[in-house]
């Protein structure tokens, strides 16, 4: 059916074509900030890790600087800019901001549709920040990077898809040009050397570009309403895993690992759960053998903790899944240091 769709691609990839070509020419304007902005994004439609990266860089860079964190806040009820506070939920700054603020409270965090003023905005309300992780803005050209790293998930390269609406990238493959960093990302651990090769040559980098690699690890659970109590896999049999994320391969090896029989309520990206989800949640983990436990991820977390009362009243037993971004030493020295060279 995809291929069906191959002529809209090319309409597609002649739009996007243009737009990139305004605004590479000066045609549209661009902006820059005095203080170091880094992008993270994709040129797929999603699924490639993004916010465990941006986690990964504000845990590394929050030790020698003070970074902030702007994101355009998807699928939250409010609008333009808002700063983040101590009271701030997924609905007002959207599901990923509010895990950045969930693990890092001293890490000023701003959403805004409108990035070129989100930026200012953050830099006002924070003074000190020394630089910004802008989320997802790999196609949000009116900004220039000082540094622009592009994703790509190991099993999905981009350079194996095909543009919207017959496949599910958003630029053409040639826009790879324009980031500093390539990070493959859902990488196994135990990926050699001679594949490393092999991916960094179908992506084909240019000269001044360079290509890592980076995988998932999972911390231990923990309880979603008491975070220090942690999940003893060793008294559980069955689980409900409850997740609305674009790619859940990872998640499943994952439990795979764990002996224990899985259920699995999926739902989409940034799904967002009405009462009436929760209730069905219910019925069905109520139909689970015993002993048996809910599962989520901590992204799918910050939409659940909206219903804290529904939770304590129900007294489930539902714990949050932390996923962790590793690299080898090798690479995370190279990342770094192409980011203190911009600070």
């Amino acid at each position: 059916m995809r291929k069906l769709l191959r002529p809209l691609s090319w309409l597609y990839g002649s739009g996007v074509k243009l737009r990139n070509h305004l605004y590479d020419t000066g045609t549209f304007k661009r902006f820059e900030f005095d203080l170091p902005v880094i992008t993270v994004g994709n040129l797929n439609t999603g699924g490639t890790g993004k916010t465990p990266h941006c986690l990964f860089l504000l845990s590394r860079l929050s030790e020698f600087c003070q970074p902030g964190f702007v994101s355009r806040g998807y699928k939250r009820k409010t609008q333009g800019f808002v700063m983040a506070d101590a009271h701030s939920t997924a609905w007002d700054i959207g599901d990923e901001p509010m895990l950045v603020k969930h693990h890092y409270p001293d890490v000023p965090v701003a959403v805004g549709e409108e990035r070129i003023m989100a930026i200012p905005g953050l830099m006002m309300e924070a003074e000190g920040t020394d630089c910004v992780i802008l989320d997802d803005a790999f196609q949000h050209r009116k900004v220039i990077p000082s540094l622009s790293i592009l994703l790509t998930d190991y099993s999905d390269l981009y350079t194996r898809d095909e543009l919207l609406p017959s496949g599910n990238l958003r630029e053409p493959v040639t826009s790879a040009e324009r980031a500093n960093i390539i990070i493959v990302t859902k990488c196994p651990r135990t990926i050699n050397l001679a594949e490393r090769q092999a991916i960094t040559a179908e992506l084909r980098p240019k000269n001044e570009q360079i290509v890592l690699f980076s995988w998932l690890d999972f911390d231990p659970a923990y309880h979603l309403l008491e975070p220090s109590r942690k999940l003893d896999w060793s008294s559980i049999e069955n689980v409900l895993l409850c997740c609305g994320i674009a790619r859940r391969q990872s998640l499943l090896q994952y439990f795979d690992q764990q002996t224990v029989k899985l259920e699995v309520k999926a739902y989409s990206d940034h799904f967002y759960f009405l009462e009436k989800d929760l209730k069905q949640i219910d019925r069905t983990f109520d139909q689970l053998a015993k002993p048996g436990v809910i599962m989520t991820t901590e992204k799918d977390a910050m939409r659940f903790l909206l219903f804290r009362k529904f939770i304590e009243e129900q007294s489930w037993p539902i714990f949050a899944l932390p996923i962790r971004v590793a690299m080898s030493i090798e690479d995370e020295n190279k990342l770094f240091e192409r980011i203190r060279k911009i600070l």
